[in-house]
């Protein structure tokens, strides 16, 4: 398949995903029965989903993997014949990455091997994600929601694009931020952190940016800053003292630029072109900004919740600091994406439930068009990437504004569809954001304590 005819795959795809987004929830007999019946059905289509989409693509149509799988399965191969990750394999990837590839390869020495086991991987998160939904908002008010997250994800083009065809490591990432939370909910903190260490340990060094908002918003916050410390400094440490340079992710990731964030719109409309650096240093307000949101959150919420009074006030405060930490993880990953000079719509998947979380609430308060919206903007993540690296050409932004100057017509498709990929990010955001406030409604709080 040629570039050009995967952009039109995508948006047929796509657009498949976005309708069956908009019409399959507005069947009213998913929100009918037990919750536990509903969330056993929807984990059984998740999986027979997936393995239905794998097979058809890769069996059916017998369609050659693309982008990022092929320097998976490249490094992976290397390691077996004898290379070492930053020093013979310059992976951008975490110490363990290329080891936890190179043991699926062992099974079956194939690149869709590794795409089949990252699909695995989300077959897994899935329903982890959906007990942490239920044991945050427990109550028969949210069920509704619930089952309509978990709807949302089930049909997400993201998740079915990005995991599914393209096996994109982020969705491990999401299964270490799943088990981290539910940890915590048992009051686990040492093995939470352990948890987002080993993401950090095995897949890239990206959810070191998540690890504040779980340290400032949990109460035994140094228990499980123990346990992040443990999934990360003995594997790094290992391999620095075999004189391996594990900075090398940084240093080669730090010099990108990517389309599809503000920095490199703010280049085109300015017509200048800023250092990475500088970039990479005003990202750090928007992230702090956030860290320091989800700190008071918990601290605010926390303490209304300290009114019900004796047992009942602990654990109604251990959910509220956790439901922070949930929408704080949404907002972190849309943060990222929206304000980093390198960035890509498949990082979503790392935190793509709490987001679907928060349009969920959006479509159960106002119906089909809040589906249409969160289907919309799924549709604009899948084609984005592509129709930049495709028709455009992966141009720099000024390049890009070259081509506007010129009029462009591809340019300005790829402008209007930027644009709304903004905009969803920002709408994400937001939505997030007024969720937090309503972290510690009474209504939505336990009547008994959660069962450790």
């Amino acid at each position: 398949m040629t570039a050009a005819q995967s952009l039109v795959a995508r948006a047929a795809f796509g657009s498949f995903a976005a309708l069956a987004t908009v019409a399959v929830p507005a069947w009213d007999r998913f929100f009918r029965g037990k919750p536990a019946a509903f969330d056993r059905r929807l984990a059984a289509a998740f999986v027979a989903s997936r393995a239905v989409l794998y097979c058809f693509v890769f069996g059916l149509l017998h369609l050659e993997p693309r982008g990022d799988i092929s320097y998976y399965f490249r490094e992976a191969t290397y390691l077996l014949h004898g290379a070492l990750p930053y020093r013979g394999i310059d992976t951008v990837y975490a110490p363990l990455h290329t080891y936890m590839n190179a043991g699926v390869l062992l099974i079956w020495n194939s690149p869709l091997a590794i795409i089949a086991f990252m699909s695995i991987i989300e077959c897994i998160a899935f329903p982890v994600w959906m007990r942490v939904a239920r044991s945050l908002w427990p109550s028969q008010q949210d069920d509704r929601t619930v089952r309509m997250v978990g709807l949302l994800y089930l049909l997400c083009p993201l998740s079915l694009q990005f995991v599914t065809i393209d096996g994109q490591n982020n969705v491990v990432i999401e299964l270490f931020f799943a088990l981290a939370l539910l940890l915590a909910l048992r009051y686990r903190e040492l093995l939470s952190g352990l948890m987002l260490g080993l993401s950090i340990s095995t897949v890239k060094f990206l959810p070191l940016m998540f690890a504040p908002i779980f340290f400032v918003s949990l109460k035994r916050r140094w228990r499980w800053a123990l346990g992040g410390l443990l999934g990360t400094v003995p594997v790094y440490g290992f391999f620095a003292l075999y004189h391996l340079n594990i900075l090398l992710p940084f240093t080669q990731q730090g010099v990108l630029k990517e389309a599809g964030g503000l920095p490199f719109w703010v280049e085109v409309v300015c017509n200048l072109a800023l250092s990475t650096r500088v970039w990479n240093d005003l990202l750090l307000l928007p992230v702090v900004a956030v860290i320091l949101l989800a700190g008071w959150r918990a601290a605010q919420q926390s303490q209304s919740a300290a009114g019900y009074g004796g047992e009942l006030a602990l654990e109604a405060q251990h959910i509220v600091r956790l439901r922070v930490v949930f929408l704080a993880l949404g907002i972190m990953v849309a943060t990222l994406v929206c304000f980093a000079c390198k960035t890509w719509p498949n990082y979503l998947i790392m935190a793509l439930f709490p987001l679907c979380f928060v349009a969920a609430q959006q479509a159960c308060a106002y119906g089909w068009p809040g589906r249409a919206l969160f289907a919309l903007f799924g549709f604009i993540c899948e084609v984005e990437h592509s129709d930049y690296q495709t028709v455009l050409d992966h141009p720099n932004a000024l390049q890009l504004r070259a081509l506007l100057g010129a009029h462009s017509g591809a340019a300005w498709g790829f402008l209007g569809i930027d644009l709304l990929l903004l905009a969803g990010y920002l709408w994400l955001i937001w939505l997030a954001i007024r969720a937090l406030g309503r972290a510690n409604n009474g209504r939505e709080l336990p009547d008994s304590p959660y069962p450790a």
